[in-house]
């Protein structure tokens, strides 16, 4: 008989202005001391500033680290930034491409990761695969899901117009597959 196990955040809150909670949603899932805040280097860096220092003055040490593309160069770099200052948790702020960085990298130095969307354009938010691009083609690597996925409404209701209709396209598109 064949058996699959599926595995699924922890804790999942979603509301308006919920992002400023990061810290007790974290105490909650059982962290503290030092966490790794990952993002992309474009529209989430205002986002990523305003949590960290929510962040510091919730008693966290934060390490930031923003990457430039899915790859596994960008993957090794959060991997070693996180070996390296012994991170409790990667936090993974913004949309697919940084979560399926923080996913990979997590996955691969076993440290958890929450993820925090920045937009409704993708449908890896709980996946426990990472799309990666190995030289000119994107490759699903196996991880695992987040343990916590903290979805700001206000947040995400200030990405680009065509990253939320690029969501709705996607949860439509899931109602036939």
């Amino acid at each position: 008989m064949q058996r699959h196990l599926t595995e699924l955040p922890n804790r999942i809150l979603v509301g308006y202005g919920v992002i400023n909670e990061a810290g007790s949603f974290l105490d909650q899932l059982g962290f503290s001391g030092k966490v790794l805040l990952v993002s992309g280097n474009a529209t989430t860096v205002n986002f990523r500033e305003r949590m960290a220092k929510n962040l510091e003055s919730d008693g966290f040490k934060v390490f930031v680290s923003g990457i430039m593309a899915p790859s596994l160069d960008d993957v090794k770099k959060i991997e070693s930034i996180a070996v390296n200052n012994q991170v409790s948790i990667i936090i993974s702020l913004g949309g697919g491409k940084t979560g399926d960085v923080a996913k990979l990298s997590s996955y691969n130095a076993k440290i958890p990761f929450v993820n925090i969307p920045t937009s409704a354009s993708h449908d890896g938010i709980a996946s426990p695969f990472a799309s990666i691009k190995d030289s000119a083609m994107p490759y699903s690597y196996s991880a695992k899901p987040p343990i916590g996925i903290l979805a700001d409404i206000d947040v995400i209701s200030q990405a680009p117009r065509e990253l939320l209709a690029s969501g709705c396209g996607d949860l439509m598109a899931k109602i036939t597959a």
